[in-house]
């Protein structure tokens, strides 16, 4: 995945078509970012704790967890943080939501490519990584619109 969603974001950014929020203020768009991080954390947290008899998600997430027993925190945080999230971001939201808003508006196009990033995610047989995609999806393809 972290090879995969690099190439992406490489390819997105040779098209072209990325561009910065030259609108926003660095400090105010960092500040929202990281507000709309530990959002999406504190609501993960009392969305587990809620859903803690769903057997199902329960092991999904626990044998993710298990697959990096072998890897580095720092080695997590990386791929995890630096490279998928950042190619991630640069494709579906910079790019694939920039050319369905082209093509169909702004409102629409956020909620196209926010529909298509769930559904691929749905390829992964991944509770855990299904849910994260809507939810998550959804939060930064609004920041992405707005």
């Amino acid at each position: 995945m972290g090879v995969t969603m690099v190439v992406l974001g490489i390819v997105s950014i040779a098209t072209g078509r990325i561009r910065s929020a030259s609108r926003i203020e660095i400090v105010p768009a960092v500040a929202l970012g990281l507000g709309s991080g530990l959002a999406l954390y504190i609501l993960t947290v009392m969305f587990f704790r809620v859903a803690r008899g769903w057997v199902a998600l329960h092991r999904q997430t626990h044998d993710l967890y298990e697959r990096r027993q072998d890897t580095s925190l720092l080695e997590t945080f990386g791929v995890g943080a630096l490279l998928v999230s950042s190619g991630e971001e640069l494709f579906w939201r910079g790019l694939v939501q920039d050319l369905a808003a082209a093509a169909a508006g702004s409102v629409q196009g956020a909620l196209l490519s926010w529909a298509l990033y769930a559904a691929v995610n749905v390829a992964s047989w991944s509770l855990p990584i299904v849910l994260g995609a809507v939810v998550g999806g959804a939060a930064w393809g609004a920041l992405a619109w707005w």
